[in-house]
């Protein structure tokens, strides 16, 4: 969906979201840091057990290992995604494009020049 430069951001956050809801989204290592060291090593011990069973398995085991990184990868970069988009967010959820940014800009450029024409 982030790739869709006509894509929604507000659809597209809410099918995140939905998709997420009920998951544990691989790479939440900084939230466990948060709720303190006892219940992050806790979570971690669990965490390793549950992914020695996996890998056990031998060829299914690595396949998982990559499919978990690429989850992983493809969350970090969504992320990283509604970070970047959100101050070219339109009310109607429309992202600003490339040549509607550049607009905004030169016409910025302008209005400085006018104002710094006016100072002096």
């Amino acid at each position: 969906m982030m790739d869709d430069p006509n894509v929604n951001y507000y659809e597209a956050v809410k099918a995140y979201e939905t998709y997420w809801s009920g998951r544990e989204k691989p790479g939440e290592e900084e939230e466990m840091m948060a709720e303190g060291k006892d219940k992050v090593k806790k979570r971690e011990i669990e965490k390793e057990q549950r992914e020695r069973e996996r890998e056990s398995s031998g060829k299914n085991g690595l396949k998982i290992r990559l499919e978990r990184e690429e989850m992983t990868y493809q969350v970090k970069r969504f992320e990283n995604w509604m970070h970047e988009v959100k101050p070219f967010v339109q009310e109607d959820g429309r992202i600003l494009s490339e040549e509607d940014k550049h607009r905004i800009w030169l016409r910025q450029q302008e209005e400085i020049k006018t104002q710094q024409k006016k100072d002096k």
